[in-house]
């Protein structure tokens, strides 16, 4: 988003450099990529609430900037406001819900949340798309198991160690699926 109008700015500056509003917006522009900057600098060193001040001029202005949104969305799980940082990625998940990544962590927040059904919408969307995507189907087996759905949980378990073995040793981790892994 920010690229493409820096390079329309450009464009339009190479052909009239004295275009005041072409001037004027591409200088706000480097701003706001100088605050995205800032943020992530901030976000590193583990400033969370002063990272998520700079997305937030950011997204005031540009509230659909997806990388924005999305490390707002982590710095705010890292301080643990999950019910904003869902917010954040539902953002992201309404504008396109192909980005994996984000649906599995709305996933996960749903479910941590104790919101199952919820999370097992955002991760069957992940597997529409991908049915052997193990973490959407681990992620998934967890949340299944609060349901207490045994019907749906144990193909859903040897789907995903057929896929990778080594979800054996990660289940064999959790004591709720020891019962499940003898099947």
């Amino acid at each position: 988003m920010f690229e493409e109008a820096l390079k329309y700015y450009e464009l339009v500056l190479s052909i009239k450099p004295d275009h005041v509003s072409a001037s004027s917006h591409r200088k706000s522009l480097f701003e706001k990529l100088g605050s995205y900057s800032k943020g992530m600098i901030l976000f590193e060193a583990g400033q969370f609430r002063d990272a998520i001040t700079c997305f937030n001029n950011i997204l005031d202005s540009h509230p659909r900037y997806m990388p924005a949104l999305y490390s707002k969305g982590i710095a705010l799980e890292s301080i643990s406001d999950f019910d904003e940082a869902l917010t954040c990625y539902q953002s992201i998940i309404n504008q396109n819900s192909q980005y994996r990544e984000v649906v599995l962590q709305a996933g996960r927040i749903l479910a941590s949340l104790e919101r199952h059904d919820e999370a097992i919408k955002h991760y069957d969307l992940v597997l529409k798309s991908n049915p052997n995507n193990t973490s959407a189907l681990y992620y998934k087996s967890f949340s299944t198991l609060k349901q207490g759905n045994e019907k749906e949980l144990i193909p859903l378990i040897k789907h995903m160690i057929a896929l990778d073995s080594r979800y054996v040793t990660f289940l064999q981790n959790e004591i709720e699926f020891e019962k499940y892994l003898k099947v």
